[in-house]
């Protein structure tokens, strides 16, 4: 994944650490999508801006496909 500096208000939801811990394990956090950060005006509509997805059927993570892994919404 690039290494990208994004912009936005601290997730209220992680305090801006970017995960939470769903019992036992420490997740990605659901509101920012493992960023920290919300309202962040040219994130990935898909992924957030985290550059990555999960792939639910195979358990794995991968790049974001709408955003080619970078975080952000692509040019049009």
């Amino acid at each position: 994944m690039t290494n990208i500096k994004l912009k936005g208000n601290r997730c209220p939801t992680c305090n801006g650490r970017g995960t939470i811990i769903k019992n036992p394990f420490e997740v990605d956090c659901p509101k920012c999508n493992g960023t920290g950060l919300v309202n962040i005006a040219n994130a990935c509509k898909k992924c957030g801006g985290s550059g990555s997805i999960i792939l639910p059927e195979l358990a794995m993570e991968t790049d974001c496909p709408r955003c080619n892994g970078t975080g952000l919404e692509p040019l049009k």
